[in-house]
């Protein structure tokens, strides 16, 4: 029996080295983007006096966690167990809205948290799917959001944006589903952030895709343009990533 475990124990040493850092060790994505994409917008515009928290988005349970998720069908998802995100993806998209916002220049102060003071306005947004699609031949990124700009004192909505994309994935590459993801998010935002800027009467020329049209809406007496929320969710599908 001796002889047989010393027989064993090379076998079993040389399987342990020839595991691989992917099969041992998961591989980390971040969401990110150069916060490039941006509205132009008059000359001599200046930034708003307004401080305005980027608020943590909200995240369904089920996406609220470092593995990323696959979904095979509307009742059927699953988890990858050696890709994952780098950071808590409810931390880690609110960190780039927040970066993106403040790199619009439309306000003058814009923060996650505010300590001593009270912001003037909030953005918020709602995450509703974060995931990468495959059912056998067919593979896509999908992400779909709520973004909503509003005021802090009664919460009235002055700018809201809606949106459920899916994106083809010619390619198996994780990295390449994190790219983008990224730029779907990039792309998304900077029309919410067209938005924002007609919420003041700004019409800014838009950038990436056409913006959304704006709804009705009325001034009240403090200034501020309101935009009514849509009956119903808007939605729209980006086209093949390439």
């Amino acid at each position: 029996m001796r002889s047989l475990v010393f027989l064993a124990a090379p076998f079993f040493l040389l399987g342990c080295l020839s595991l691989t850092p992917s099969q041992s060790t998961p591989s980390l994505y971040l969401i990110d983007h150069p916060m490039t994409l941006l509205p132009e917008v008059p000359e001599g515009v200046e930034p708003l006096a307004y401080g305005v928290r980027v608020r943590d988005v909200e995240f369904p349970r089920v996406l609220d966690r470092n593995r990323i998720v696959y979904r095979h069908s509307a009742n059927r998802l699953n988890y990858y167990r050696y890709h994952q995100w780098a950071v808590p993806p409810r931390t880690m998209v609110s960190d780039v809205l927040a970066r993106h916002i403040a790199a619009a220049g439309i306000f003058e102060e814009v923060r996650r948290q505010f300590i001593d003071e009270q912001p003037d306005l909030e953005i918020r947004g709602r995450l509703f799917a974060l995931e990468r699609l495959d059912s056998g031949a067919f593979g896509a990124a999908h992400l779909a959001m709520e973004l909503k700009l509003s005021r802090r004192t009664d919460g009235r909505v002055l700018a809201h944006h809606e949106f459920d994309r899916e994106t083809r994935l010619h390619t198996e590459s994780m990295t390449f589903f994190a790219q983008t993801i990224s730029r779907m998010l990039e792309e998304e935002t900077a029309v919410f952030l067209t938005q924002v800027w007609r919420a003041f009467d700004i019409e800014p020329v838009p950038s990436g895709e056409e913006a959304l049209s704006p709804e009705e809406s009325e001034v009240d007496d403090e200034g501020y343009r309101l935009v009514p929320l849509p009956l119903e969710r808007r939605t729209h599908r980006g086209d093949d990533a390439s």
